[in-house]
């Protein structure tokens, strides 16, 4: 009896202990920050809060970890969320720490056993080829090996890995609602300051030397993503989840929250004035409706109502701003042209290998380009896939053109199994479609891979989506409806 008082006094002692450590660490903590917020570096203190919150989250939770640092990855340069490293040390930008701990995690969790690596699928073996064959190009880029390598791990790497880590992280249980739950914060965040922007004027998160206007009646959206193209691309794949969402509730507040975050994600699309952003949602509903009857039977009506209302009002919607100056206009269309000759002649003494990653500008005034365009913008294609077919080669543009077709693929091969399985939800998977086509039609009007929270975006709802599709091949059916 004395022995288990000791052994319980014991434990005590130690639990109060700790509880002082706590406190004391907690107390020079806080002590810490608040002498920092009132310094000169405040900043540092946002960076380590902020920082911190991230990481801890990943440990504590990869699978809530990534979900938390996509939703925050725009606001990174406007919230002091990377490390300033010193001359000839990358910088660590939260992106870099994110992907980096999130790898290790993984690799952790495999070694001892608590997670097992899901088999790879065409999607990641293109990934894997294309990187190899974007070598060459890397070593030819101009800027240097390193800013080069630096770059391409940025803009290409960094979002492979997020589909991999994505597919690998996906639960059954709860793979589909983190999605949901991250794309419904960046919907609600980015739709709000499409809105805000349109109704006073004052972008918020503005960076420098961007310009606000379209027109002389049309506004630019830049706000934090910089590019209406890129802010209106993200609302667009957000549609598609948002509709799939919308029509599989039951719940009425259910269908009110994702039949509100549908039409602020259309409404905030639209009002980017982006046409390649409205070519690729409409394209993307056309999907929609196309392939799956419960998409068509809201639609189709919809549709149709767009369409008389078109016809009895076209001389009015015809005089508006949104056509007369925005769909009609042809500066950007000329640009194109100038920049698809430009294409033309570099494909046609670098087909296979490319003028090197990121040389394009180089060479655009090598081979004689006009220096008329430098006072528009930096020399580029504004197609994503030309882009990689110029600068890295036909070596490389194969597999990157792959890596999409197989994720079509991929979810047309669980389709077919549709009538089969009760498991596989059409609405879902075409959803998924829908989204795969708002992406790569956007690539074609836009250098979109520049943009590394479009392709997190993406390949973070991709990947989720081939981690479902992996749950629903491995387990067989009967063993699912056991389970």
């Amino acid at each position: 009896m004395n022995e288990v008082r000791s052994v319980k006094g014991v434990r005590r002692l130690r639990d109060i202990l700790l509880g002082i450590m706590l406190l004391v660490v907690v107390g020079a903590l806080g002590f810490f920050l608040a002498e920092l917020v009132m310094s000169p570096n405040w900043p540092n203190a946002v960076r380590l809060v902020g920082l911190s919150a991230v990481l801890l989250t990943i440990l504590m939770s990869p699978a809530n970890g990534l979900l938390l640092w996509v939703i925050l990855e725009p606001y990174t340069q406007f919230w002091y969320l990377n490390l300033k490293m010193p001359a000839g040390i990358p910088d660590l930008s939260l992106s870099r720490l994110a992907i980096s701990l999130l790898s290790i995690v993984w690799v952790a969790e495999l070694a001892t056993g608590k997670r097992r690596i899901r088999r790879p699928s065409a999607t990641e073996i293109s990934i894997i080829v294309f990187c190899i064959m974007a070598v060459p190009s890397l070593t030819a880029g101009l800027d240097g090996l390193r800013g080069t390598i630096q770059m391409f791990f940025d803009k290409f790497i960094v979002p492979f890995l997020v589909l991999v880590l994505a597919k690998n992280f996906y639960d059954r249980e709860t793979g589909l609602d983190r999605l949901v739950a991250a794309l419904a914060v960046i919907g609600f965040y980015l739709s709000f300051m499409v809105f805000y922007e349109q109704l006073t004027g004052q972008p918020l998160f503005y960076q420098l030397g961007r310009a606000t206007v379209y027109s002389r009646s049309l506004r630019k959206i830049v706000s934090l993503l910089g590019n209406p193209a890129y802010i209106g691309t993200v609302l667009g794949m957000i549609v598609p989840i948002a509709f799939f969402k919308f029509v599989r509730q039951a719940s009425p507040y259910g269908r009110l929250f994702y039949g509100s975050l549908l039409l602020m994600a259309v409404l905030g699309n639209f009002f980017c004035y982006n046409r390649g952003a409205w070519l690729a949602l409409a394209v993307a509903l056309l999907v929609m409706l196309l392939f799956e009857r419960d998409y068509r039977r809201i639609l189709l009506p919809i549709a149709l109502v767009v369409i008389a209302v078109g016809i009895v009002y076209w001389p009015t919607i015809s005089n508006s701003p949104v056509i007369k100056e925005r769909l009609y206009s042809v500066g950007s269309i000329e640009y194109r042209a100038v920049m698809l000759d430009m294409s033309k002649r570099l494909l046609r003494d670098h087909l296979l290998l490319g003028v090197g990653f990121d040389n394009f500008a180089y060479y655009y005034l090598y081979y004689g380009g006009p220096w008329s365009i430098l006072g528009h913008s930096l020399p580029s294609p504004h197609n994503a896939f030309l882009l990689v077919l110029t600068t890295m080669g036909l070596i490389a543009f194969i597999p990157y053109l792959w890596i999409f077709f197989s994720m079509f693929l991929e979810i047309a091969s669980v389709l077919r199994r549709s009538r089969k399985d009760t498991r596989v939800d059409r609405a879902l998977l075409v959803a998924g479609w829908a989204v795969i086509t708002v992406y790569v039609v956007s690539a074609a009007f836009v250098d979109l891979y520049y943009s590394t929270f479009n392709s997190l975006v993406f390949f973070f709802i991709m990947g989720t989506l081939l981690g479902h599709l992996y749950c629903l091949r491995v387990v067989p059916p009967s063993q699912a409806a056991a389970e």
